[in-house]
């Protein structure tokens, strides 16, 4: 899956419309001014990710499927947890669990 479509996936899964423009992603959210959307890779997008995706209903299963499956792939605590805060990581994390989830 392209970067472009792990961020689509993701933006519509947070509810947000996603609409491509000018080469740049924007989110219109409802009726109000369009939002530019901060690259998903990068600490910006990372942040702006975590904060909406806390609030959806999928967010503890996500943690809990994604923390299990890494945790058992890894020899080390602190290797999981860097790769599970590192902004690529975690957006390509989470877009493969929305992709299996459809969510």
């Amino acid at each position: 899956m392209t970067d472009d479509k792990k961020d689509r996936l993701i933006v519509e899964a947070l509810g947000v419309s996603y609409v491509k423009k000018f080469g740049r992603s924007i989110a219109i959210i409802q009726n109000s001014n369009p939002e530019f959307i901060p690259n998903l890779a990068t600490p910006e997008g990372f942040f702006w990710t975590w904060k909406r995706a806390q609030k959806m209903e999928w967010w503890l299963e996500f943690i809990c499927v994604s923390s299990s499956a890494n945790f058992l792939a890894i020899s080390s605590l602190s290797k999981y947890l860097i790769k599970f805060i590192n902004p690529t990581c975690f957006r390509d994390a989470l877009a493969e669990f929305l992709e299996k989830n459809k969510k």
